[in-house]
């Protein structure tokens, strides 16, 4: 018996699910059968969902990759699990559905994680805009959260949320100006 908290997780008799959890009784049967028959008449008038080789898909996760977003944040953003993009990525899966190829493809630079170590010319273009226009290091530091007063960022590669720090502090001064 069921307490009121519990929900019987097997499927109705007569669908697809209980049948691929292993029944096969005769409404389970025509049920997988109705199903099939259905999935074979889309593909025959050519809306199915196509094999597509993978190559175009590794290569925009290794861009990604270099430009800090990661396989899980890839994940996040695309519904994928991370090993179906390490296969991808490895090349153990040489082909993918258009439909996997349109979610990866779909995912850009924006999805890096905040502690991701990306490019940072961009913030640091700011930051050399902001000293110019009178702010001084410490101060600068300091308003942008920094434990001491001192910008001790690389020039070539910063955390995602250093970037974004920045990248706000910048939008608020230049906005109120």
């Amino acid at each position: 018996m069921l307490l009121s908290r519990e929900v019987d997780a097997t499927p109705a008799h007569g669908t697809r699910p209980r049948f691929r959890t292993g029944c096969r009784c005769v409404a389970c049967r025509a049920a997988n059968a109705r199903f099939r028959q259905c999935r074979r008449e889309v593909w025959r008038s050519g809306c199915g969902d196509k094999l597509v080789s993978s190559a175009c898909s590794r290569e925009h996760l290794r861009r990604l990759s270099s430009a800090g977003v990661g396989r899980i944040a890839v994940a996040q953003a695309s519904t994928l699990s991370v090993s179906t993009l390490k296969e991808i990525r490895t090349g153990k899966r040489p082909v993918v559905r258009e439909s996997t190829e349109t979610l990866i493809l779909s995912v850009g630079r924006d999805a890096a994680r905040k502690g991701a170590q990306v490019d940072a010319s961009k913030a640091w273009a700011q930051i050399d805009k902001l000293l110019a226009g009178g702010f001084n290091r410490a101060n600068l530091a300091l308003r942008l959260g920094m434990r001491t007063p001192k910008l001790q960022f690389r020039r070539s590669r910063m955390t995602q949320a250093n970037v974004d720090r920045v990248d706000a502090f910048y939008r608020m001064i230049t906005a109120g100006g």
